[in-house]
């Protein structure tokens, strides 16, 4: 299928490696020109109509020089990809992220990308037609202690995105956003990738085991290619998803799904098809189907002492579904994008 972007000009943050370098080749073979920004770019492959810069994006400066060197380059960016991220891990919990360290996450992870938007708008709102996709992650909607700074800053842009498409769809510029799960790149299974950093804070015996407990956790058995993020990138920066704006679309292996069933099955138990209330008890007895021992806490998510069962079912259910984030290594490890 012809995405219709042939000659289109587009700017690739991070682009020197994994979901990046993935998104850029997609790009160009699809006849577009892409100008990648990285801090490092020495051994990309060669192409035509590849251009690429050293630029530190989590400079405030650096995502402008990325974008004023391709309209040097090009006169103009069709489309803009923000891609530019970093997960750090956080095992020893949220009081060792001092300040410092979310303003470097939220720095890399956020303002990079409105920096980059910021300095991209001009000339698209000049031409009346842009594209903007984000990279985002599952991350943005799934709290998780274990990346928790990234956690915060992939959610702040999840809003952003979603208050600038509500702004800019007059215009005609579209922003929308990708969110993947685990990505088989190196930044999850490389030497000092997150598997082995869970693995060395004690959270698995070894990165195999991290890695093995990620592909469980998705109902697809296993990770996502950077190819496939690639794909849904290109979707939502072709022509043909012209009325598509706003939206995010979760490239996981279902993880998401899985994630609430594997909360539903530590907890014990799921709701019956029966009636909210046993026929021969109080009206304070909920139905449940127990297959294990309960703890304190989930006795306090099994019971309620008052009528209104429709909505107190489903704030139990929200209040139940916390525990997943806060019960597994693991399967809380997997939710990271890259």
């Amino acid at each position: 299928m012809d995405l219709e972007l042939r000659d289109k000009v587009a700017v690739v943050t991070g682009g020197s490696k994994g979901i990046g370098l993935a998104i850029a080749e997609a790009l160009l073979a699809e006849g577009a020109k892409v100008v990648v920004g990285a801090r490092g770019v020495a051994g990309m492959p060669e192409h035509d109509g590849l251009d690429a810069l050293e630029v530190d994006l989590a400079a405030p400066e650096g995502p402008a020089q990325l974008i004023a060197h391709a309209i040097e380059l090009r006169g103009r960016v069709d489309i803009l990809i923000n891609n530019v991220g970093g997960a750090p891990t956080r095992p020893g919990g949220f009081l060792t992220i001092d300040d410092a360290a979310f303003e470097k996450t939220i720095n890399l992870n956020f303002y990079a990308a409105v920096r980059a938007i910021r300095a991209v708008l001009p000339g698209m709102l000049e031409r009346g037609s842009g594209a903007i996709v984000n990279v985002n992650s599952i991350n943005a909607i799934i709290a998780d202690p274990l990346v928790l700074d990234y956690s915060a800053s992939k959610a702040a842009l999840a809003s952003v995105a979603k208050a600038l498409s509500q702004e800019l769809g007059p215009t005609g510029i579209r922003i929308n956003e990708v969110w993947p799960g685990p990505v088989a790149t190196d930044l999850w299974l490389g030497r000092d990738g997150v598997a082995a950093q869970v693995a060395a804070a004690g959270g698995a015996p070894d990165p195999g085991a991290v890695r093995a407990g990620a592909e469980a956790a998705m109902a697809t058995g296993r990770f996502t290619t950077p190819q496939e993020v690639a794909a849904q990138v290109l979707l939502l920066a072709s022509p043909l998803s012209g009325n598509v704006t706003g939206s995010h679309a979760v490239i996981d292996g279902g993880l998401t799904r899985e994630t609430q069933a594997a909360a539903a099955k530590r907890i014990g138990a799921s709701w019956t098809t029966a009636p909210p209330y046993s026929k021969r008890s109080s009206a304070t007895t909920w139905l449940w189907r127990r297959t294990s021992t309960r703890t304190p806490h989930e006795r306090s998510c099994t019971r309620s002492s008052a009528p209104g069962w429709p909505r107190r079912r489903r704030l139990i259910s929200r209040a139940c579904s916390r525990v997943s984030s806060a019960s597994m290594s693991t399967s809380s490890a997997a939710s990271l994008k890259t």
